[in-house]
């Protein structure tokens, strides 16, 4: 008896860690797939803040008459980042100030699906390594631009 007990137990456990494993393997990361789509298409040229090492999440911006989340965590639909990039905003309307980043080339709508998959599991954000996560863009950048 106390056998099968162990034996349903570790099935359990087997199939649980399967699971999650899944999910992690379909897990995206700020510091293998967002920042370099960041990078690829020059928002830091514009943007300092939004560079490789800059943490997006939890910024704030007034659209549309209130405050939004630039990336809120797990609501996609809710993050002006996905209205930026896709051109409309909450209410599917052409979005503000327009699509990102100016005059193109835009994101692909694969690229988007990367960014909506990203923030509805959290958005992450990973300081690549040796980077302090008190250091804004502006420092980091400073030590290598005089």
């Amino acid at each position: 008896m106390k056998k099968a007990g162990l034996l349903v137990f570790l099935i359990i456990l087997v199939i649980s860690l399967s699971q999650f494993m899944a999910v992690a393997e379909n897990a995206y990361s700020y510091k293998s797939d967002i920042s370099g789509m960041i990078s690829a298409k020059g928002c830091a040229n514009c943007h300092s803040w939004m560079g490789a090492y800059s943490d997006i999440t939890g910024k704030r911006i007034r659209a549309l008459d209130t405050y939004w989340d630039l990336v809120a965590e797990g609501e996609p639909d809710s993050s002006v980042l996905m209205w930026k990039i896709s051109g409309t905003d909450i209410n599917g309307n052409a979005v503000f100030g327009g699509q990102m980043p100016e005059g193109g080339p835009y994101f692909t709508e694969a690229e988007i699906a990367v960014f909506n998959s990203w923030i509805s599991q959290g958005a992450v954000f990973e300081a690549p390594v040796g980077v302090e996560d008190t250091k804004s863009w502006l420092e980091i950048k400073s030590q290598f631009i005089k």
